[in-house]
């Protein structure tokens, strides 16, 4: 084969598996139908999948009910260990703001990348309790306008990071009014 032909087909190859490269970060619910009575306490959590590199790099965005009502528990992960690169961000109305989590280059690192190499995983939860006001709340994952793609590493031997087509799947849930009898029977316990 000539180096002509041998170039054609590792362009070919890498222009194949660049379109097979994928994120998919998931915002979802533990209520099982999806409709919640005011002060009713729901677990919201994020979820967040890969394909077609090695490991991810590095994610920044707000975990965001859409309207902002509510009110968000501080964030958890029983996955991702607070450091100078993993913030759980800050809860404020029904919102996490600011989440920022970054892996190592592995270049760097001798390993183990759990679970920045797993194929999928949750990366962080959080419980939301629902408001006295009615109406449909949307849970997303809202990326940094600086950082609109997720970041990750090629290879095990990759020191940039490279952002990747991304996409962002959420939740509603819908708060009905409380019945008209609930305040007399919270009064007379």
């Amino acid at each position: 084969m000539t180096r002509h032909r041998l170039a054609i087909l590792a362009l070919t190859a890498a222009a194949q598996s660049a379109h097979a490269q994928s994120v998919t970060i998931t915002a979802s619910h533990n209520d099982p139908d999806g409709i919640v009575a005011p002060g009713q306490l729901v677990s919201i959590r994020l979820s967040i999948a890969h394909d077609g590199f090695f490991m991810l790099g590095d994610w920044r965005g707000d975990a965001a009910a859409s309207p902002d009502i509510g009110t968000a528990s501080p964030a958890q992960s029983s996955t991702l260990a607070p450091s100078s690169l993993v913030s759980l961000g800050t809860p404020t109305a029904g919102s996490i703001r600011n989440v920022v989590i970054g892996a190592t280059s592995p270049f760097f690192s001798p390993g183990p990348y759990v679970p920045f190499a797993a194929p999928d995983f949750e990366f962080m939860r959080y419980d939301w309790v629902a408001p006295a006001q009615p109406g449909t709340v949307a849970f997303d994952w809202v990326p940094d306008p600086a950082f609109p793609l997720v970041q990750g590493y090629q290879t095990a031997l990759s020191i940039p990071l490279i952002p990747y087509p991304t996409t962002y799947l959420g939740t509603t849930l819908t708060v009905i009014p409380a019945p008209a009898a609930a305040p007399l029977l919270l009064a007379a316990a």
